[in-house]
């Protein structure tokens, strides 16, 4: 688990590399830096353009009914998420930007009070623990991807990854395991924006939370949340 997730990271980061010089690229180009000084319009005559440099500040919400087991092992587990977001539009092509993103994530893990036991690092011990009550956490995720199409359009769909750490104020899921997690997720949505260039959010992702093997005990949690949020671009 634990070369799993410096695997993730180290991918992401290898994208965000390549999508920032992409874009780099792209927004020295002639053409593009026409469109951007003369950004499209729709039939109405609104500009919902985006473009390199525009900043975005939001909050978002979400919440996760349940818990599968797709990478982490922990079922019967309810996550709730509020953050705060600040982005920024790295660059632009024709029909689509790229955006950077950081997240303050507030979490709180609902969980039963249960005891389980799990193998021990050697051969015949085990490990008795016992998980709940419930765990409240904040963490960070710096780093952030977003792919937004249809940018010059008032509904943008987009999709985004983003990786970091929640510390919970207990150890989670497990006794045994560790209050401080590494995060992941991916997923997408849209955003539909105003004239005055405020955007709500509706989105899905999968959310996966892990002590990416600092213990012996690491089952993970995996979350499909459901959110939504609201965003202010300049």
């Amino acid at each position: 688990m634990k070369k799993s997730l410096i695997t993730i990271f180290l991918s992401l980061i290898v994208l965000i590399v390549g999508a920032i010089h992409a874009c780099a690229q792209e927004s020295s180009d002639a053409n593009q830096t026409l469109t951007d000084a003369h950004p499209a319009q729709n039939s109405s005559g609104t500009d919902y353009s985006l473009k390199k440099g525009d900043v975005e500040l939001g909050v978002w919400g979400g919440f996760s009914p349940d818990s599968t087991t797709w990478i982490g092992k922990t079922s019967n587990r309810r996550l709730a998420l509020l953050a705060f977001r600040a982005g920024r539009v790295m660059g632009s092509k024709k029909n689509f930007s790229f955006e950077y993103t950081i997240d303050a994530a507030y979490a709180r893990l609902v969980q039963p009070s249960e005891t389980v036991v799990f193998q021990g690092s050697t051969p015949n011990t085990f490990i008795i623990t016992s998980s709940g009550p419930d765990a409240n956490g904040f963490g960070l995720s710096p780093i952030g991807l977003k792919f937004i199409f249809r940018r010059h359009e008032r509904v943008k769909p987009f999709v985004q990854t983003t990786g970091g750490f929640l510390i919970f104020d207990r150890a989670v899921p497990y006794d045994a395991a560790r209050k401080f997690n590494f995060t992941f997720d991916v997923g997408g949505g849209v955003q539909i924006f105003s004239k005055s260039r405020h955007a709500v959010m509706i989105g899905y992702k999968f959310h996966h939370f892990s002590n990416g093997g600092t213990r012996t005990v690491n089952p993970g949690v995996d979350s499909h949340v459901i959110y939504a949020g609201f965003s202010i671009f300049r």
